[in-house]
């Protein structure tokens, strides 16, 4: 249509929106399609959770507010495929997606703001990270948490929600072990403002890897 971008020119903005957004190439692999429930013990509730995580990838992609996740539950159950899935599929649909580790994130951000990556005061990293259409920030938890660090990521989730932009965040800490380590404030931000999907598995990876280790004995056995 007159002004509409080609498919062509959309799929290539679309590759180099997806080079910027922090992916690695295992992740840009990582579908909903490729999500395998056979190593779950519970796969009803393993699909449950996917189909929640896609839900909130599709509204995304179709242009809407598709409110806030928070992944948690024990390491190595599916979290940061999922996560991946939900960027693809709105990446595929053209839009801006930003995906950090919580620490490297937090150091981006000291970086912008006391090595000299700030520009005349606009902080454009910062800036990026609030108007990108999904941010998703992984294992939250795991960064070495000072005050600058808590103090950012509550300023960044509070704007992000004061902008109906949606969010993803993925972590390992169940219970008080969260609400435990962080102000009440930042607490309340993620708790409130979130829809929380609980992993309730034994590792899945742990899985995988015995199996094929056990696969790999059995063809040198052959």
């Amino acid at each position: 249509r007159p002004g509409e971008l080609c498919v062509c020119a959309r799929r290539e903005g679309g590759r180099k929106v997806a080079a910027q957004s922090g992916l690695s190439p295992l992740q840009r692999s990582q579908t909903f399609e490729s999500f395998q429930l056979k190593w779950y013990d519970k796969p009803e509730a393993a699909a449950e959770i996917a189909a929640a995580v896609r839900s909130f990838g599709e509204k995304l992609a179709a242009g809407e507010y598709g409110g806030n996740l928070f992944l948690y539950g024990p390491v190595g159950n599916g979290k940061t495929h999922l996560a991946s899935a939900a960027a693809n599929l709105v990446l595929a649909a053209g839009r801006n997606v930003i995906y950090r580790r919580v620490g490297t994130l937090v150091e981006e951000i000291r970086d912008e703001l006391y090595g000299g990556g700030e520009k005349g005061g606009e902080r454009p990293f910062f800036q990026s990270l609030l108007a990108a259409d999904l941010l998703i920030l992984e294992d939250l938890g795991t960064e070495r948490l000072t005050d600058f660090a808590e103090e950012q990521l509550a300023i960044l989730i509070d704007e992000r929600i004061n902008r109906q932009r949606s969010w993803l965040l993925t972590s390992n800490l169940v219970g008080d072990a969260f609400t435990g380590r962080y102000d009440p404030r930042l607490v309340d931000r993620v708790m409130g403002e979130a829809r929380r999907l609980y992993f309730r598995e034994t590792s899945v990876r742990h899985k995988k890897a015995q199996y094929l280790a056990l696969e790999k004995e059995k063809n040198t056995r052959i």
